[in-house]
């Protein structure tokens, strides 16, 4: 009985040796780590900043390209605009050419057909007066015997005078007064036929444009008023009107105004005394005649007030009132 206590007092004794071995060995073990797991530190925290270093190289290495590339870009675009500009001009020239091409065929195509027409016109008046010819020659048997009208040049001397007595201009034509005062001569049944008016019409339009000159009696250096019928009538029915207005105005036959036919020479004045200007009636109340100096050869209306006023009358001619020269 004795025995079992002496058991248990032993075995308190031994456990706390072991306790306080334990505790020496401890403290010796974790002082020799310790300066080991701080060098692993620093040596990855080299490493994480190296790591660092080189994506930063590398996204500013990727973000210089992509700035580069930008730049590139945008010189392209620039070339492009400028490239697109440039052919913007280009077709904008060549479509001006085009249209300036068009223009000028255009103008070109207008010129031929304008002389397609003129020429047309010349055949058209040639046909009429290879027409009235023959009509004339079935009219008139005994014009076959006659040699065609030739009127003499007059003398240097006849003309001057001719000049010096021409009419002075109204508007500013006019003319001398006339020695015989003006008497209108009793109505006769003397006329022309529309085909003799359409010859008379003819010649006259013909010379539309003839600038005026004061005592002029060519086509070449210009007319006159009174130059301008005599002309007309030599070339339409061969014969010779009387030089001037006044002298025009004591031939044919008188005739009123509201009968008036084409062909008919309708006469003027300045002050209602002196015959001073002639033009032939066209039809529907218009002239033509020669106006004054620095004017051309034009077509007039009747009812303008100016020739109203100065209206001193009209005379219809016929080959047998005027005579074939």
């Amino acid at each position: 009985m004795l025995v079992m206590p002496l058991h248990a007092h032993a075995a308190p004794n031994k456990k706390p040796a072991k306790a306080t071995a334990v505790k020496k060995t401890t403290p010796k073990t974790s002082a020799k780590k310790a300066p080991a797991k701080k060098a692993d530190a620093k040596k990855k925290d080299t490493k994480k900043k190296d790591n660092k270093k080189d994506t930063k190289k590398k996204t500013n290495q990727k973000d210089n390209k992509k700035k580069d590339n930008k730049k590139k870009d945008t010189k392209k675009d620039t070339k492009k605009k400028i490239n697109s500009k440039d052919t913007k001009k280009k077709d904008k020239k060549k479509d001006n050419k085009k249209k300036d091409n068009k223009k000028d065929t255009k103008k070109k195509d207008n010129k031929k057909d304008n002389k397609k027409k003129d020429t047309k016109k010349d055949s058209k008046k040639k046909d009429t007066k290879t027409a009235t010819s023959k009509e004339r020659k079935k009219d008139t048997p005994t014009a076959k015997k006659k040699t065609p009208p030739v009127i003499p040049a007059a003398p240097e001397t006849a003309v001057r005078k001719q000049e010096k007595v021409e009419e002075t201009p109204l508007e500013p034509i006019g003319v001398t007064t006339p020695k015989k005062p003006i008497v209108n001569k009793p109505i006769v049944k003397q006329s022309h036929s529309k085909q003799e008016a359409d010859d008379l019409l003819m010649h006259a339009m013909s010379l539309l444009g003839l600038s005026y000159r004061f005592g002029g009696t060519s086509t070449s250096s210009g007319l006159d008023c009174s130059a301008f019928m005599q002309y007309v009538f030599r070339k339409a029915w061969g014969v010779n009107l009387p030089r001037t207005s006044a002298a025009q105005f004591e031939t044919g036959t008188p005739v009123q105004r509201e009968n008036l036919r084409p062909g008919d020479l309708v006469f003027f004045s300045r002050n209602k005394k002196r015959i001073g200007h002639v033009g032939m009636y066209i039809g529907n109340n218009q002239f033509i005649h020669a106006p004054s100096t620095g004017k051309n050869i034009e077509i007039q209306r009747l009812d303008k007030p100016y020739y109203v006023k100065n209206y001193m009358g009209a005379r219809r001619y016929s080959r047998s009132n005027i005579g074939v020269q």
